[in-house]
């Protein structure tokens, strides 16, 4: 009996497996038949498919949002001159996600950075609504384009092909042998809209290329001083994708010129879009094993020190973050290729005043700083400043490198003379570096206070004694903090300059008065002066010449 009924619940057991088993794949089968729901309109888009419809600024985006503002309908379009027609477009509903963007453009016969433009006026309707920066077209999409007037004159409107025009089978994407993508594309320089890649972060560029590896691969060429464009260790996939989002290094400025001087040093003229110049000096260090770069914050300057080259020039713009962070770009370039030690600091001591454009001073230092894009230690990044307002240095302190003053007299009268723009007292702009360094935590509060030393205007043993009394204060309240003087002997501008360079022997007179008062105190070595690449001597054309060049730039945006 026993042996019987073992064998009829194995029996039982197995049919009822059985039975659920099919009632499973009955209920499978029933769920692939049903019709599925469309996919969310705010579900996240493709990351290689939103390059044409964001727009480079997103704040107009954001201020729309928050305002309750509401899209503008296609079918409320006032009715168009006469011969004008409405460019529409309908995106195949099987076409692959990474390259409808690039299906798109040149459906309309726009390059990318032509159909950015016409997104952020308010041309460009997806589904029927206006397009805004945060929208991306997908699959299925309808795209339509309105007539844009350029200089009070009608532009002929392209006319987009339809699909069935197409080859059949047609596929956008990243293959040389479908019609959706041209090889050659992304290598036009008026295919492609201004870069912002060195100042990306690497998850902005994960977003972006639809990957942390294929990011990584691209911030370790531009750590190196390497185009990514050009490098064989990125795919072609991740340059086209990098095109598309108009991503690219050499967009911002490019190299012009490099001298290398006697000693080593090296002056790079970087040459901008508008095509105004700014230097950039590289300074190697053999025995320390590195080299320092001083980078330019803006082309000319509008402290008008009497003693420096590029105070002379005036203020002719400032720099874009991307553009200061294109210097060190261009310095590690150049450091690989002349077989200079590595670039492991930067200072901000060349052309221009950081304070005065201390958001991108502060975004390009922090993109140097970052351990995942350029990896230099913050320690060795210093952004000096003459200090035009109290609260110039808590701007600059949001970086958190290491901060220098140009204060070069604690007497007032005596820095009005040196320093023309001066329209506080030392005791205020004192406080306010106070104030910034007491903001950081303890192992970050460093400070370098810069004094150029002219012959018979303020290197006397009298002047280092008012010095000293004047950095009391500072260092009492900042107790944590590492403050040094750092000493810099005159380097003559011009040939008719009335300023002199002291001797050593009173460089050296002044600096033991700041010892003796337990000041730690250097004296700077010259560097390059041979070549107008030492402090206070960088300047590129003379300044009509510039103006003028900014003035032709500027007239032809109108």
């Amino acid at each position: 009996m026993v042996a019987r009924g073992r064998p009829a619940r194995m029996l039982r057991f197995v049919l009822l497996g059985a039975a659920l088993g099919a009632a499973k794949c009955m209920a499978v089968r029933g769920a692939a038949a049903a019709p599925r729901a469309p996919a969310s309109r705010t579900a996240p888009r493709a990351a290689t498919a939103r390059c044409l419809i964001r727009a480079a600024v997103e704040a107009e985006a954001v201020a729309s949002l928050r305002n309750g503002e509401e899209r503008r309908r296609l079918a409320d379009v006032e009715p168009l001159e006469p011969g004008q027609a409405i460019t529409q477009l309908e995106v195949p509903a099987g076409a692959a996600p990474s390259g409808v963007s690039d299906f798109v453009a040149q459906e309309l016969g726009e390059t990318m950075s032509t159909a950015r433009k016409l997104v952020r006026k308010g041309i460009v309707y997806v589904n029927g609504l206006r397009a805004r920066n945060e929208d991306m077209v997908q699959p299925g999409d309808t795209v339509a384009m309105l007539p844009r007037l350029e200089k009070g004159e009608a532009q002929p409107t392209p006319q987009a092909r339809t699909p069935s025009d197409e080859q059949p089978g047609f596929q956008p994407g990243f293959s040389d042998e479908q019609p959706g993508f041209q090889p050659g594309f992304w290598q036009s320089a008026g295919a492609m809209p201004s870069a912002e890649l060195l100042t990306t972060t690497r998850e902005q560029l994960s977003e972006i290329l639809g990957g942390s590896g294929r990011a990584s691969m691209v911030w370790d060429c531009l750590r190196a001083g390497e185009d990514p464009m050009c490098a064989s260790s990125v795919t072609e996939k991740t340059k086209g994708m990098l095109a598309l989002a108009g991503l690219g290094v050499t967009r911002a400025g490019s190299l012009s010129e490099q001298t290398v001087t006697r000693d080593g040093t090296v002056k790079l003229l970087v040459r901008l879009s508008d095509g105004l110049e700014v230097e950039t000096v590289l300074i190697p260090w053999t025995e320390r094993g590195r080299t320092t770069i001083c980078v330019s914050s803006q082309v000319g300057c509008a402290q008008a020190c009497t003693f420096c080259a590029t105070g002379k020039m005036g203020r002719l713009r400032s720099l874009t973050a991307e553009e200061i962070v294109l210097q060190t770009y261009f310095g590690r370039q150049v450091c690989r290729e002349l077989g200079m030690p590595p670039l492991e600091g930067v200072v901000f001591m060349g052309m221009g005043e950081p304070a005065d454009n201390a958001d991108a001073v502060v975004v390009a230092a922090r993109t140097l700083g970052d351990d995942s894009r350029f990896r230099i230690s913050r320690s060795r990044v210093t952004i000096s400043t003459v200090g035009p307002t109290p609260e110039a240095f808590g701007s600059l302190a949001r970086a958190g490198c290491v901060l220098a003053w140009s204060v070069h007299a604690a007497d007032d009268g005596l820095r009005r003379k040196l320093v023309p723009t001066t329209r506080f007292t030392m005791a205020e702009l004192r406080d306010g570096l106070r104030d910034a360094l007491l903001s950081l935590p303890k192992n970050a509060r460093q400070c370098m206070i810069e004094v150029v030393l002219i012959e018979g205007v303020n290197d006397e043993p009298r002047h280092a004694a008012e010095l000293l009394s004047f950095l009391e204060p500072l260092v009492t309240a900042t107790r944590h903090a590492k403050v040094m003087v750092d000493l810099i002997p005159y380097n003559a501008v011009d040939h008719a300059d009335a300023f002199h360079k002291p001797s050593f022997e009173r460089v050296r007179s002044y600096q033991q008065v700041l010892k003796a008062g337990g000041v730690f105190t250097f004296v700077r070595a010259t560097r390059g002066d041979d070549g107008d690449a030492a402090c206070g001597q960088l300047a590129t054309r003379k300044a009509s010449a510039v103006r003028g060049m900014a003035k032709a730039a500027a007239a032809a945006e109108l």
